[in-house]
């Protein structure tokens, strides 16, 4: 992993996701500061939620970060620290090795197009 880089990321061009899924794990070993990028292309009802989930020494996954329930198309974006004060807008979480970006449609929403990106720093 180069720290500065994106570490995970969902193209534009992706096709639209029918369930709940996630993106896989990816090495956050050296990551302190994180931002999750998203960009909702269509959305055709309900709502879409993602978490940054952290795997955790006994192999599960835990919930870490997360969006409001997303209900419209644009960008959204959260701030994740490992910092407690490091402004108000961000949110707290200490990372482990590996994480994933978890996503999970509710509402009735059956098809969601969206872009992502991970991106993380020391």
């Amino acid at each position: 992993m180069t720290i500065g880089n994106f570490l995970w990321k969902r193209d534009q061009a992706a096709a639209a996701i029918v369930a709940s899924g996630d993106s896989g794990a990816f090495n956050t070993a050296r990551v302190g500061r994180a931002a999750l990028d998203i960009n909702i292309k269509a959305i055709n009802a309900g709502n879409i939620t993602f978490v940054v989930d952290r795997l955790g020494a006994d192999g599960v996954w835990y919930p870490g970060a997360t969006t409001a329930a997303l209900t419209a198309t644009g960008p959204s974006s959260i701030e994740i620290t490992d910092g407690l004060a490091d402004g108000a807008d961000a949110q707290h979480m200490v990372f482990a090795d590996q994480a994933r970006v978890r996503w999970t449609l509710a509402g009735g929403a059956t098809s969601v197009t969206f872009s992502a990106s991970f991106y993380g720093r020391e």
